[in-house]
């Protein structure tokens, strides 16, 4: 079950949500876990364009069949992994709009990549740094991620690091790397999201965003899970001043940094 102290911080983060956001459509108030993953958040759009779809790849994400890896709920981009159509059409919407370079904190066979990737080839700049834990059970994935990439459009603008997450989060840090969107998606327990979203602030730009995937995952309410993404954010982006909550789309939260 969850501890009161739990239930008491995400009650307490409702009361700092305004009554609306310009252009978001979010809730008055603050679910709990267990209220939110009983909901099916669709995908609905943070940016203005013209039209149901922002161009004929984000059309061809909501049209792909469902189903990959046998997981009814999985979309079949022809890349393994464990998206949404939600997700995956939110993912390409920030990627598509945001401003500056993105980084992802875990990759596996690159679906999320090549999403984020065609979406920089669309706008025709800016580049892509997708880091993976090295480790000996991922050696393959993360072959296979790179083999996929390098037939995707945008895929020239990707740059693959094997290194822990917080490793790489203090080394972008010191190079002084700013980045206009992470998308964080690596280890899902509470101690590495934990420590992933106390480095943002360090590494967004002015009016960057945030993607937490797996937030609203029902495993977030099992103690005995590894699972820990919703925990983590209450305790750190919940309670940054500089970040504002944009909305859930699938299992994944957007948030935006230092957002006037």
């Amino acid at each position: 079950m969850q501890s009161e102290a739990w239930l008491e911080k995400s009650q307490r983060y409702a009361l700092k949500l305004p009554d609306a956001l310009s252009g978001i459509n979010i809730r008055r108030e603050w679910p709990t876990l267990d209220q939110f993953a009983a909901t099916t958040v669709t995908y609905q759009h943070t940016f203005p364009f013209a039209g149901e779809f922002i161009d004929a790849e984000h059309a061809r994400i909501a049209s792909a069949p469902l189903g990959r890896m046998g997981i009814a709920r999985c979309i079949d981009l022809g890349i393994d992994g464990y998206l949404t159509r939600d997700e995956a059409l939110k993912l390409y919407e920030i990627a598509r709009f945001a401003r500056g370079d993105i980084l992802e904190l875990g990759t596996f066979r690159g679906l999320s990549t090549s999403i984020m990737a065609r979406a920089l080839h669309a706008r025709g700049t800016d580049r892509l740094e997708a880091v993976d834990l090295a480790r000996d059970d991922n050696v393959d994935d993360y072959s296979i991620a790179r083999a996929n990439l390098a037939r995707v459009p945008g895929g020239e603008r990707v740059t693959f690091q094997l290194c822990g997450a917080t490793e790489r989060l203090r080394q972008l840090t010191q190079l002084g790397r700013k980045f206009g969107f992470v998308f964080v998606d690596h280890d899902h327990g509470y101690d590495s999201t934990r420590k992933a979203a106390s480095n943002l602030p360090g590494i967004l730009d002015g009016g960057g965003f945030v993607l937490f995937h797996d937030f609203l995952d029902p495993a977030n309410l099992d103690p005995d899970h590894p699972y820990g993404v919703y925990q983590a954010c209450l305790d750190t982006v919940c309670e940054y001043d500089d970040f504002k909550f944009c909305g859930c789309y699938g299992s994944a939260a957007l948030f935006r940094f230092r957002w006037a």
